[in-house]
């Protein structure tokens, strides 16, 4: 028999110089979590029915066969960096997919040290390179200053923070850079960099072009969990392919993720640097992801209508939950009802173990949903609280204008 396990599998990826473009190349490898069949299960060509007239019962002819189309499921672990940011970073696996889906990837901070910390929100810096709106971590966890958090730098050439540490850093104490990712917010996010697949298994092996991410979701974001992203990937076209080589000899970062702990969550007024953490619990965090393609005559084959297609919205929202007060004092709900309100900015630390960190950082927000109200939860009294991520206020760059950004530390 020439079947093998259904567990074995690899997926790889490549840019495409023009959408669906007809090549075999594959220069990346993703760390995917599912197997290959879930990814080829969502591959569709069906045929479509033509009917004409019989003169018995059950005579008939063979249908048409329709257009290529469908999507499939990439399941990866949020790694963090893969190695110590405290140097110089490069591009990875996790960071470019992300990117991709995402609109922008950002890999041009350098780790360093402090030279000389003047407050819990300005430092000058050895061997480092910072810029504004980018994420870096600070110290060491329970140093009593940065604690290994991220920060979102404000000024460059001064270096302050938007988010304060716990105290003054101290001269030596490590800062380190993070890969970043994060939607741009003008009309040139609209354009996408479409990718081409290969999904391998031990026999059959399917290519796929003319790829998008038509929809992004995250999980494990609370205390003990893995952090983790599923993309859906949509496809122009597809075919069954056996000129790849099995096993694959192209290379995939073997990363291992740190579970959520050790971290912050850090929220204060848009402007307002002071540190005010919250403890959070059920934490979900989702990106309202549309996209459209483009349907038209003109493609390279005789069954692929998509010619293209445009992000039209990448937007975050952060939903958790928090202890109930004493009475009288109701700090979401006088949020939520104020006849001026508040925006919002805050940074989620999900790890500072070197290499494996993650960061979330939302420039400006506002509260959404019904009012927050009692609730149960778990046998005590609590409430829940939703976020929205809205356009950052500072339209100097992508990232600074980015409503989330993610750092991968």
């Amino acid at each position: 028999m020439a079947t093998f396990p259904s567990n074995l599998g690899a997926l790889l990826v490549a840019d495409e110089a023009s959408f669906g473009e007809d090549s075999v190349v594959f220069d990346e490898r993703l760390p995917v979590i599912n197997g290959p069949n879930e990814m080829i299960a969502g591959l569709e060509q069906s045929k479509v029915p033509v009917p004409i007239t019989v003169q018995y019962q059950n005579d008939g002819r063979h249908e048409a066969r329709g257009v290529y189309g469908g999507s499939f499921p990439v399941s990866l672990y949020l790694t963090g960096y893969g190695s110590t940011g405290a140097g110089a970073i490069v591009s990875t696996d996790l960071s470019r997919a992300l990117g991709r889906w995402l609109g922008n990837e950002y890999n041009s901070l350098d780790g360093g040290t402090v030279n000389t910390g003047t407050s819990a929100t300005q430092f000058s810096l050895t061997g480092a390179t910072v810029a504004a709106g980018g994420l870096i971590r600070v110290g060491a966890l329970s140093d009593d200053k940065g604690n290994g958090q991220f920060y979102a730098v404000n000024n460059a050439s001064t270096i302050t923070i938007l988010n304060a540490m716990e105290g003054t850093p101290a001269n030596g104490d490590v800062v380190y850079a993070t890969s970043m990712v994060y939607p741009a917010e003008d009309d040139t996010a609209a354009t996408i960099t479409s990718e081409r697949y290969c999904i391998q298994s031990a026999n059959q092996r399917y290519r796929a072009h003319g790829c998008w991410c038509s929809a992004l979701s995250f999980s494990g974001f609370n205390a003990g969990e893995i952090p983790r992203v599923d993309a859906t990937i949509s496809c122009a076209r597809w075919t069954p392919e056996n000129a790849s080589t099995w096993p694959t000899a192209v290379a995939v970062n073997s990363f291992t993720p740190a579970p959520c702990a050790g971290g912050s969550f850090f929220i204060n007024v848009v402007g307002t640097t002071t540190l005010n953490t919250e403890a959070i619990r059920d934490v979900v965090f989702t990106v309202d992801l549309q996209t459209v393609p483009l349907i038209g005559h003109n493609t390279d084959d005789a069954r692929q209508i998509i010619q293209g297609v445009r992000r039209v919205k990448c937007q975050g929202s952060l939903s958790f939950t928090v202890d109930s007060e004493a009475a009288g004092t109701d700090t979401w709900g006088d949020r939520w009802n104020d006849s001026t309100p508040d925006y919002y900015h805050w940074m989620l630390t999900l790890s500072a173990d070197d290499g494996s960190a993650v960061g979330l950082y939302c420039p400006n927000s506002k509260p959404v949903g019904v009012r927050p109200t009692q609730m149960d939860h778990n046998g005590l009294n609590a409430k829940r609280i939703t976020l929205q991520c809205l356009t950052g206020g500072t339209a100097t760059t992508d990232m600074t204008q980015s409503n989330f950004r993610i750092g991968l530390g």
